[in-house]
């Protein structure tokens, strides 16, 4: 025992032993340092500096350990008679000591100070529920800022193409009943101003999209991207017959997300490789997916918290194809490299097709050349 005790005055916490009816009969030299109690004061020692508030937890505590023979860990708080009227908190701990039949033999306890992590805990939790409120508070703003941008998009866009469907209108009755007067030239004139009016229509119906991709946050569900690649395949059958087209989908996996967002992510890619065709050669596409773990992914990813392991789903034609230097100019807003006379379209598409990737946690990219075809690279979470 001196043995022990020599041990236990050395160690920085308190210790103490108990018999096996729960009666403390040993403190180390820490417990007295600690109390300012004079040697052997006796074994409820302890219970005139706990907390009020932590006194019948630990008697609870400490006879049911007794009656059970279950050792056990709490927190309470002694009183420190340093600094009158505050108290410390203390990590408490006991265990049984038991012969080879299994009897308790002697409890065996320690108590460590752990006060000043406990402050320090309690200063973070406070600064954690602050800044918490505050990004509640900050959501409420924003969601209110989203919802007044969807409605000011879409008061926007019913109001916008209400002057377009008048030009469409006039138009269309100059053309019927003044072509003669007006003669090739004046018909031309009248057949640009309706194409231009047509594109500023596909415009504002494809940034009515895109601000409502950005401002709605509906919450994900698993979604088959087989059945969402098949309806579009099944949306864009005119354009496949007209182009000729063979669609191929390989096994396509099931992914957490928005099946609006996604489809409209499939439906872009999907009618862009059906709009940039080589004249020359039968336009195939294939669409298909392998597995890829999070280093093997060539774009940078949106979240601060990736996934380990990404679905790599590919979009690939034989189609003009474009130089890869333009790769991150193709998913801006707006951004085209080629004109409208060659090939239809606002430069809003593949944008959307960046920033759905991007709301579900993954990216998108493209590798291509001239007349070599291209390959859309969409990276989703497994």
């Amino acid at each position: 025992m001196n043995n022990f005790q020599q041990l236990a005055d050395f160690i920085p916490q308190i210790v103490w032993t108990a018999r096996p009816d729960g009666y403390i009969d040993y403190y180390n030299k820490q417990w007295y340092d600690y109390t300012g109690f004079a040697e052997g004061y006796g074994d409820q020692s302890w219970t005139p500096i706990l907390h009020p508030d932590d006194v019948e937890f630990c008697l609870d505590t400490w006879y049911n350990s007794v009656q059970t023979g279950v050792g056990y860990q709490i927190e309470y708080r002694f009183i420190d008679r340093t600094n009158p009227d505050t108290y410390r908190w203390f990590l408490g701990r006991a265990s049984p000591i038991k012969d080879e039949h299994g009897n308790i033999t002697r409890w065996f306890g320690t108590c460590t100070d752990i006060d000043d992590q406990k402050r320090q805990s309690e200063i973070l939790e406070k600064r954690v529920l602050e800044r918490t409120q505050a990004l509640s508070a900050l959501n409420v703003q924003l969601q209110h800022s989203n919802d007044n941008l969807l409605q000011f998009a879409s008061i926007a866009s019913h109001d916008l193409q209400e002057p377009l469907r008048k030009i469409y209108g006039y138009g269309d009755l100059v053309l019927n009943q003044y072509s003669p007067v007006l003669g090739p030239n004046g018909v031309h004139l009248i057949n640009r101003m309706q194409t231009a009016a047509r594109r500023m229509s596909g415009l504002i119906k494809d940034l009515l999209s895109y601000s409502r991709l950005t401002a709605t946050s509906a919450p994900f569900e698993p979604v088959s991207l087989n059945q969402i690649v098949n309806d579009v395949v099944d949306d864009l059958e005119v354009a496949i017959k007209e182009s000729d087209a063979s669609v191929e989908v390989d096994w396509l996996p099931d992914v957490q997300g928005s099946t609006f967002q996604l489809r409209q992510l499939f439906q872009n890619l999907l009618a862009n490789a059906l709009k940039f065709v080589r004249p020359d050669v039968h336009c195939t596409i294939r669409v298909s997916s392998r597995q890829l773990a999070l280093q093997d992914i060539p774009v940078s990813l949106p979240s601060t918290d990736p996934c380990d392991r990404f679905w790599e789903i590919s979009i690939q034609d034989n189609g003009i194809g474009f130089d890869e230097r333009y790769v991150d100019r193709i998913f801006q807003v707006f951004e085209r490299l080629h004109s409208h006379d060659e090939y239809s379209g606002t430069g809003v598409g593949l944008s959307i097709c960046r920033k759905v990737a991007e709301t579900h946690r993954g990216n998108i990219t493209a590798r291509s050349s001239p007349n070599q075809g291209a390959t859309f690279l969409v990276y989703l979470p497994v």
